[in-house]
């Protein structure tokens, strides 16, 4: 078996027509559904994607299984970029937030941002209602170091989200 030299692979990839057209369409803000094929190769076409096109991307994967898996592939192509893994939300009680709902609220406020990233996640992460960016933007309580801060205040502003 011969050695792939992934530098060479990712310019053929990018010179064929195929690419060439999907590329324009997603310049264009169209939405693309791609089908068959294997996770590691679709983490790298979509690596070599976001690399050309340099729009945020949200990808939805079947399942949480495939989701974690693309999301572990597509890290290892774009080591430099942002790149999220959008849990599903955990039924918890109210004297306890769930880490994934905490990990859902620090992405949906890195999503607000203007920087470049790509979301991965599947569908019953999404189907929960997502709270609207003005939502999110009025809940956002910026703390710095050495600030003093009511506790009460404090405790109301994040059970009221």
């Amino acid at each position: 078996m011969g050695k792939i030299n992934f530098v060479e692979f990712k310019k053929t990839l990018k010179e064929t027509r195929k690419f060439k057209e999907i590329t324009q369409s997603l310049k264009r803000g169209e939405r693309i559904r791609v089908c068959g094929g294997n996770l590691p190769f679709f983490s790298y076409l979509i690596s070599c994607l976001f690399e050309e096109i340099g729009k945020k991307f949200f990808i939805i994967l079947p399942d949480d299984l495939k989701a974690e898996k693309f999301f572990q592939d597509l890290s290892t192509f774009l080591s430099d970029i942002q790149i999220y893994f959008l849990p599903a939300p955990e039924v918890f009680s109210e004297d306890r937030i769930s880490i994934e709902m905490a990990e859902r609220v620090k992405i949906l406020t890195f999503l607000l941002k203007k920087a470049l990233s790509i979301t991965v996640t599947y569908p019953s992460a999404v189907i929960h209602s997502l709270p609207a960016p003005s939502t999110l933007e009025k809940s956002e309580l910026k703390i710095e170091v050495g600030q003093d801060f009511k506790r009460d205040l404090f405790l109301r502003k994040i059970i009221n989200y």
